[in-house]
């Protein structure tokens, strides 16, 4: 019997899969516990629908991250921190330090998450990659100095 996955099940399948499985696990586990539906037309209609809204919508997710891209991709940006005096600084220069400062700077939010930096704890010159989506990647440059 062929199902419609409403939600992951391990060992089986994904959400929105179509999967084949015998019609007494289907009947006795999987509709009563809202984890699928048949494979009907009514229903696989509906499915190419949500599969249709979900492209269009990680196509213009994409899009959005491309054009931040563009803005953003091989920007030199400075930082000015409190340090010692051999340019050990008091504490690091956080991720939401620089989500902030490309925030104010390019008008490009990015999630804290998504910045992917070594550890800066010194003065000195880094290289930042962004995550901006699963196929979009920017790398920005970012100069610490003493304030």
């Amino acid at each position: 019997m062929k199902v419609i996955l409403t939600q992951n099940v391990e060992d089986l399948g994904k959400r929105m899969q179509i999967v084949d499985v015998k019609q007494g696990y289907a009947t006795n586990f999987l509709f009563k516990k809202n984890l699928a539906l048949p494979a009907t037309r009514e229903n696989m209609k509906k499915l190419e629908k949500e599969l249709a809204e979900i492209a269009a919508n990680e196509a213009e997710l994409k899009a959005l991250a491309e054009s931040n891209k563009e803005l953003i991709e091989g920007y030199a940006m400075t930082m000015k921190v409190k340090s010692g005096p051999e340019g050990r600084l008091y504490g690091a220069v956080t991720t939401q330090e620089i989500a902030d400062a490309l925030l104010n700077e390019k008008g490009v939010n990015v999630d804290k998450r998504k910045i992917i930096c070594e550890n800066i704890k010194n003065i000195g010159n880094y290289t930042v990659k962004i995550k901006l989506h699963q196929q979009v990647e920017a790398t920005i440059y970012l100069t610490i100095e003493m304030e």
